[in-house]
């Protein structure tokens, strides 16, 4: 995506946004640069269109969250590498910044210029995009083969059916961030795995008796009404 895509009607930007003045800005900017955007105001809908990969780019407007996680981090959880800006206001700056844009791409304060937003577009079309995760992944001392679907704690082999190995999966590559229930739904809903809330609690019991024995550490944890992570 580099200047001349920007301009092609193929490529499209996501916007999401609650701030009628950023959207306004917004779609002047890109509708004079021949620029094909979406703007929603809807969390969810917003991870839907995303994580359905039809878009180059996503603009975040901050404070947006899924379950209490931040929007962009929810959308790192469904795999997603997609360039991501952030709409900051002064008070995220002055706060934790780090934490704030921890899984962007980059990001702009508000109010900003609508010259530095699309130079700032250009730069991450530039950009080499988020590498590919690893085939094996780790967490204390589980281990877990993308490739082979081979799972090890400590020296003991663990045989995973196809729906714990994918929960799994998401756990790891979370690497200890609670991953909410609606992420799992909104990952797993497709025709071959569908979920709902009480199937998703039974995979995960199951998924806890294989990989929890009771002379080791419990490694997954519940964080009640939210979600699931692991745990050292």
């Amino acid at each position: 995506m580099d200047e001349e895509s920007l301009q092609d009607r193929s490529s499209c930007i996501l916007v999401l946004t609650n701030d009628p003045v950023a959207a306004d800005q917004i779609r002047s900017a890109f509708e004079t640069k021949n620029i094909s955007f979406e703007i929603t105001t809807v969390a969810s809908h917003g991870l839907k269109l995303a994580a359905a990969g039809y878009f180059d780019a996503v603009i975040v407007d901050t404070g947006f969250t899924i379950d209490g996680e931040s929007w962009v981090s929810t959308l790192r959880n469904l795999e997603s590498t997609m360039p991501c800006l952030l709409l900051l206001n002064r008070a995220d700056v002055d706060n934790d910044l780090d934490a704030v844009t921890r899984d962007a791409d980059d990001f702009l304060v508000k109010p900003f210029l609508v010259s530095e937003l699309y130079a700032r577009l250009l730069m991450l079309a530039r950009r080499p995009r988020r590498q590919s995760q690893p085939t094996v992944l780790k967490f204390g001392d589980l281990e877990m083969n993308l490739i082979s679907h081979e799972v090890i704690r400590g020296r003991r082999r663990i045989h995973l059916p196809p729906r714990q190995f994918q929960l799994l999966e998401l756990l790891m590559k979370g690497e200890g961030r609670v991953v909410s229930q609606r992420v799992i739904l909104e990952r797993f809903s497709d025709a071959t795995f569908e979920m709902g809330m009480s199937v998703v609690q039974a995979n995960i019991s199951r998924l806890r008796a294989q990989i929890d024995r009771v002379q080791e550490a419990s490694l997954i944890r519940t964080v009640r009404g939210i979600g699931y992570s692991l745990q050292v």
